[in-house]
C-alpha cells in the first residue's frame, strides 16, 4: 500500500530484522525509516545498497573482530581518513552503512548507524580479521581514521555479549 512519508511516496516492503521496524521504499528507490520518535531518514541509497551490504556482512559475520561506538553530530559519518582502511565497498555503502574490503589481506571495516537520537548519531564500527592477531591492528587503525568520539564497545551485537574494552570477538557460525 502507497503511503505518503515525509520524504514523498513510499511503500512499507521490507521489515528490518535487527530493528524488527518497517523500512520504506521510497519512489526513486532510496530506503528510509524512522523508528519511534527519531527522525525519518534515508538509510541505504537502494534496495541493492541493502543486499549488497547484508550480503558482506554475512561474509564476514564469522571472522574475528573488534567493535567501537562512535559519536558524530546528526547527519555526519564517522570515517574521515580512508588512508588508515582498506578499500572502499562503493556497492554496499550507503548513507548510513560504509564498508572497506582487503579480501586477500582478510580485513573488512563496517560503519553502520545504530541510532539517531535528537542530538546526535550514534555509529557502530567493526573491524573484521581472518586470523586473531590481526585484530590487533583494530584500534590503531579505527582511532586513526575517526577524527570524533570512539570509543571500544562494551557489547557486541553480532556475539550478543559483553566484551572487555579492547576484546576481540569470534562469532561461530551456526
Amino acid at each position: 500500500m502507497v503511503h505518503r512519508s515525509p520524504l514523498g511516496l513510499a511503500f512499507t516492503g521490507i521489515v528490518d530484522g535487527d530493528w524488527t521496524w518497517g523500512v520504506d521504499v521510497l519512489a526513486d528507490g532510496r530506503t528510509a525509516m524512522g523508528p519511534g520518535r527519531w527522525s525519518y531518514r534515508v538509510i541505504e541509497r537502494c534496495v541493492d545498497q541493502r543486499l549488497e551490504s547484508h550480503a558482506l556482512l554475512v561474509t564476514v559475520s564469522g571472522w574475528f573482530h573488534r567493535t567501537f561506538t562512535c559519536y558524530t553530530p546528526r547527519g555526519v559519518a564517522p570515517i574521515v581518513d580512508e588512508r588508515h582502511l582498506p578499500q572502499r565497498v562503493p556497492e554496499a555503502t550507503g548513507p548510513t552503512d560504509s564498508w572497506w574490503l582487503n579480501g586477500d589481506a582478510g580485513v573488512a571495516v563496517q560503519a553502520q548507524l545504530s541510532a539517531w537520537p535528537h542530538d546526535r548519531d550514534v555509529w557502530t564500527i567493526r573491524y573484521f580479521t581472518r586470523a586473531p592477531a590481526q585484530a590487533a591492528d583494530a584500534n590503531p587503525v579505527v582511532f586513526g581514521a575517526t577524527i570524533h568520539e570512539t570509543v571500544p564497545a562494551l557489547w557486541c551485537t553480532l556475539c550478543s555479549h559483553l566484551v572487555e574494552p579492547g576484546g576481540t570477538c569470534h562469532r561461530l557460525r551456526p
